[in-house]
C-alpha cells in the first residue's frame, strides 16, 4: 500500500496536492509545517470537507436546491462505503479517503455531521434551540 506523504509523487499524489494547493492556498501552506507523514492525510481530508461545502455554498447556485440535496446525500453514501472499506473506485479522493481511513482509523461522527450540517442547511431548517447548533 502506498505511504499517504509527499515523499510518494504518483499522479494521485499529484492531484489530491495540487487541488488542496488550489483551493487552500493558506492552509495549505501552513500544511507544509505538519509532519511530511500526515500532510496528504490532511489535504484529503481538506478536500473531503470542500466538496461537501462546495455542495452546500456553491454548487446549489448552479443546480438549485434539490439537486444540490441530491448531491450530499450521495457524498453521504460515497462516505457509508469508503468508511467500510469499498470505495467507489473512480474517484481519487474516495479512494484516498479511504486509505487514510485504514492508516488512521478516522472518527466518523465528524465526517457525517459536516454532511448533516450540509443537509441542514440546504433543507433551511430552523435553528430552534442551542443544542441545534451544537
Amino acid at each position: 500500500m502506498p505511504t499517504l506523504s509527499l515523499d510518494t509523487q504518483s499522479d494521485e499524489d499529484q492531484w489530491i496536492w495540487e487541488s488542496f494547493r488550489y483551493h487552500s492556498r493558506t492552509f495549505s501552506l501552513a500544511a507544509y509545517l505538519l509532519p511530511r507523514s500526515v500532510q496528504m492525510s490532511v489535504a484529503t481530508l481538506y478536500l473531503y470537507c470542500r466538496r461537501v461545502d462546495s455542495i452546500a455554498d456553491q454548487r446549489v447556485l448552479e443546480v438549485g436546491r434539490d439537486r444540490a440535496l441530491d448531491e450530499v446525500k450521495q457524498v453521504r453514501d460515497r462516505l457509508d462505503e469508503t468508511l467500510a472499506g469499498t470505495p467507489p473506485t473512480n474517484t481519487v479522493l474516495w479512494r484516498r479517503l479511504a486509505e487514510v481511513n485504514e492508516h488512521t482509523s478516522l472518527p466518523r461522527e465528524p465526517l457525517y455531521e459536516l454532511v448533516e450540517g450540509a443537509i441542514w442547511d440546504l433543507e433551511a431548517r430552523p435553528i430552534e434551540s442551542e443544542e441545534d447548533l451544537i
